[in-house]
C-alpha cells in the first residue's frame, strides 16, 4: 500500500474533518494509479507542527468550513486528538484537478479546500484507523506493508 505523510493539523482534517481535497504542487504516476485503480492509500501524520502552522491551517479551514473545530494542542485541557508520527487513516482518490482548473476562494469556480496553482486530489472513503500505527514518514508517496493496516483494523 502507498502512504502519504501530511503535517498536522491537515492530516486530522482529512481523516476526522471535512477536508476532502489534498493540495499538492505535483501529481505523479502514483496519484493516477491510485485514481484509476481506486486503491486506498494510508495517511500518515508527520512529526512536526509549529504553533504558526496550526494557526494558519485553522484560519484556512474556517474559510472553507466554518463548522469545523480543529483540536488545539496549545489549549488548556488538551486531550491529544492530534497524533504525530503515526498512520492515522486511509483514503481513496476520486478525481484529480489540474492547477488551472478551478479558481481561488471567493470566485464562482472555487472548489472547497482547493488552493490556487495547486493540483487538487478529491479524497473519498476517508477512514480513521482504530489503532494508529507509530512510524516515521517520508516526503511524497512511500510504501507501507498492507498487513499493518489490516492488523490495525482487525483488532478493533
Amino acid at each position: 500500500m502507498w502512504a502519504l505523510t501530511l503535517r498536522q493539523p491537515w492530516a486530522w482534517m482529512v481523516v476526522h474533518g471535512s477536508k476532502d481535497l489534498e493540495n499538492r504542487s505535483w501529481a505523479n504516476k502514483i496519484v493516477f494509479e491510485l485514481l484509476h485503480q481506486q486503491k486506498e492509500f494510508a495517511i500518515h501524520a508527520g512529526l512536526g507542527m509549529t504553533r504558526l502552522e496550526h494557526e494558519d491551517a485553522v484560519a484556512f479551514a474556517q474559510q472553507e468550513d466554518p463548522e469545523l473545530v480543529v483540536p488545539n494542542p496549545w489549549a488548556l485541557g488538551y486531550e491529544g486528538e492530534l497524533r504525530f508520527g503515526q498512520v492515522i487513516g486511509t483514503a481513496k482518490i476520486r478525481a484529480v484537478w489540474s492547477k488551472e482548473q478551478y479558481g481561488p476562494p471567493g470566485r464562482s469556480d472555487h472548489v472547497r479546500w482547493h488552493l490556487p496553482d495547486r493540483w487538487g486530489w478529491q479524497l473519498v472513503e476517508r477512514r480513521v484507523l482504530p489503532f494508529p500505527i507509530f512510524m516515521g514518514g517520508k516526503q511524497g508517496f512511500w510504501k507501507l506493508e498492507d498487513a499493518l493496516i489490516e492488523n490495525a483494523r482487525r483488532v478493533a
